[in-house]
């Protein structure tokens, strides 16, 4: 087993943590920290849920299913653009789909 792809490997192991701290919580841990939803601009969370959004699932069919993807041609990506760039994307898509999100 190579670790060849960091930045995909390891968002796809940590999301994997979080539906599994999900599990253990009852679901409080995603309420709380990777799911978002409108909140007061004073609220410290707030700022963790639009970053944490990204690594939440619903069950392990909703991560399957986004990983599956994500792990095919992921990889692949970081090769060719990098991983530092990868990462970019990721953070900038998660802040956009969150401001998105908390404004409709």
């Amino acid at each position: 087993i190579q670790y060849n792809s960091p930045v995909v490997l390891t968002f796809a192991l940590i999301s994997l943590a979080v539906l599994g701290l999900d599990k253990l919580t009852g679901g409080v841990s995603t309420k709380m920290l990777f799911m978002t939803y409108s909140a007061p601009l004073t609220d410290p969370l707030m700022y963790v849920r639009l970053l944490g959004h990204v690594l939440g699932h619903a069950s392990f069919a909703h991560y399957a299913g986004n990983m599956t993807l994500f792990l095919v041609v992921g990889p692949m990506l970081e090769e060719k653009y990098g991983s530092r760039s990868i990462l970019e994307m990721i953070l900038i898509t998660a802040v956009v789909s969150g401001v998105i999100h908390n404004l409709f």
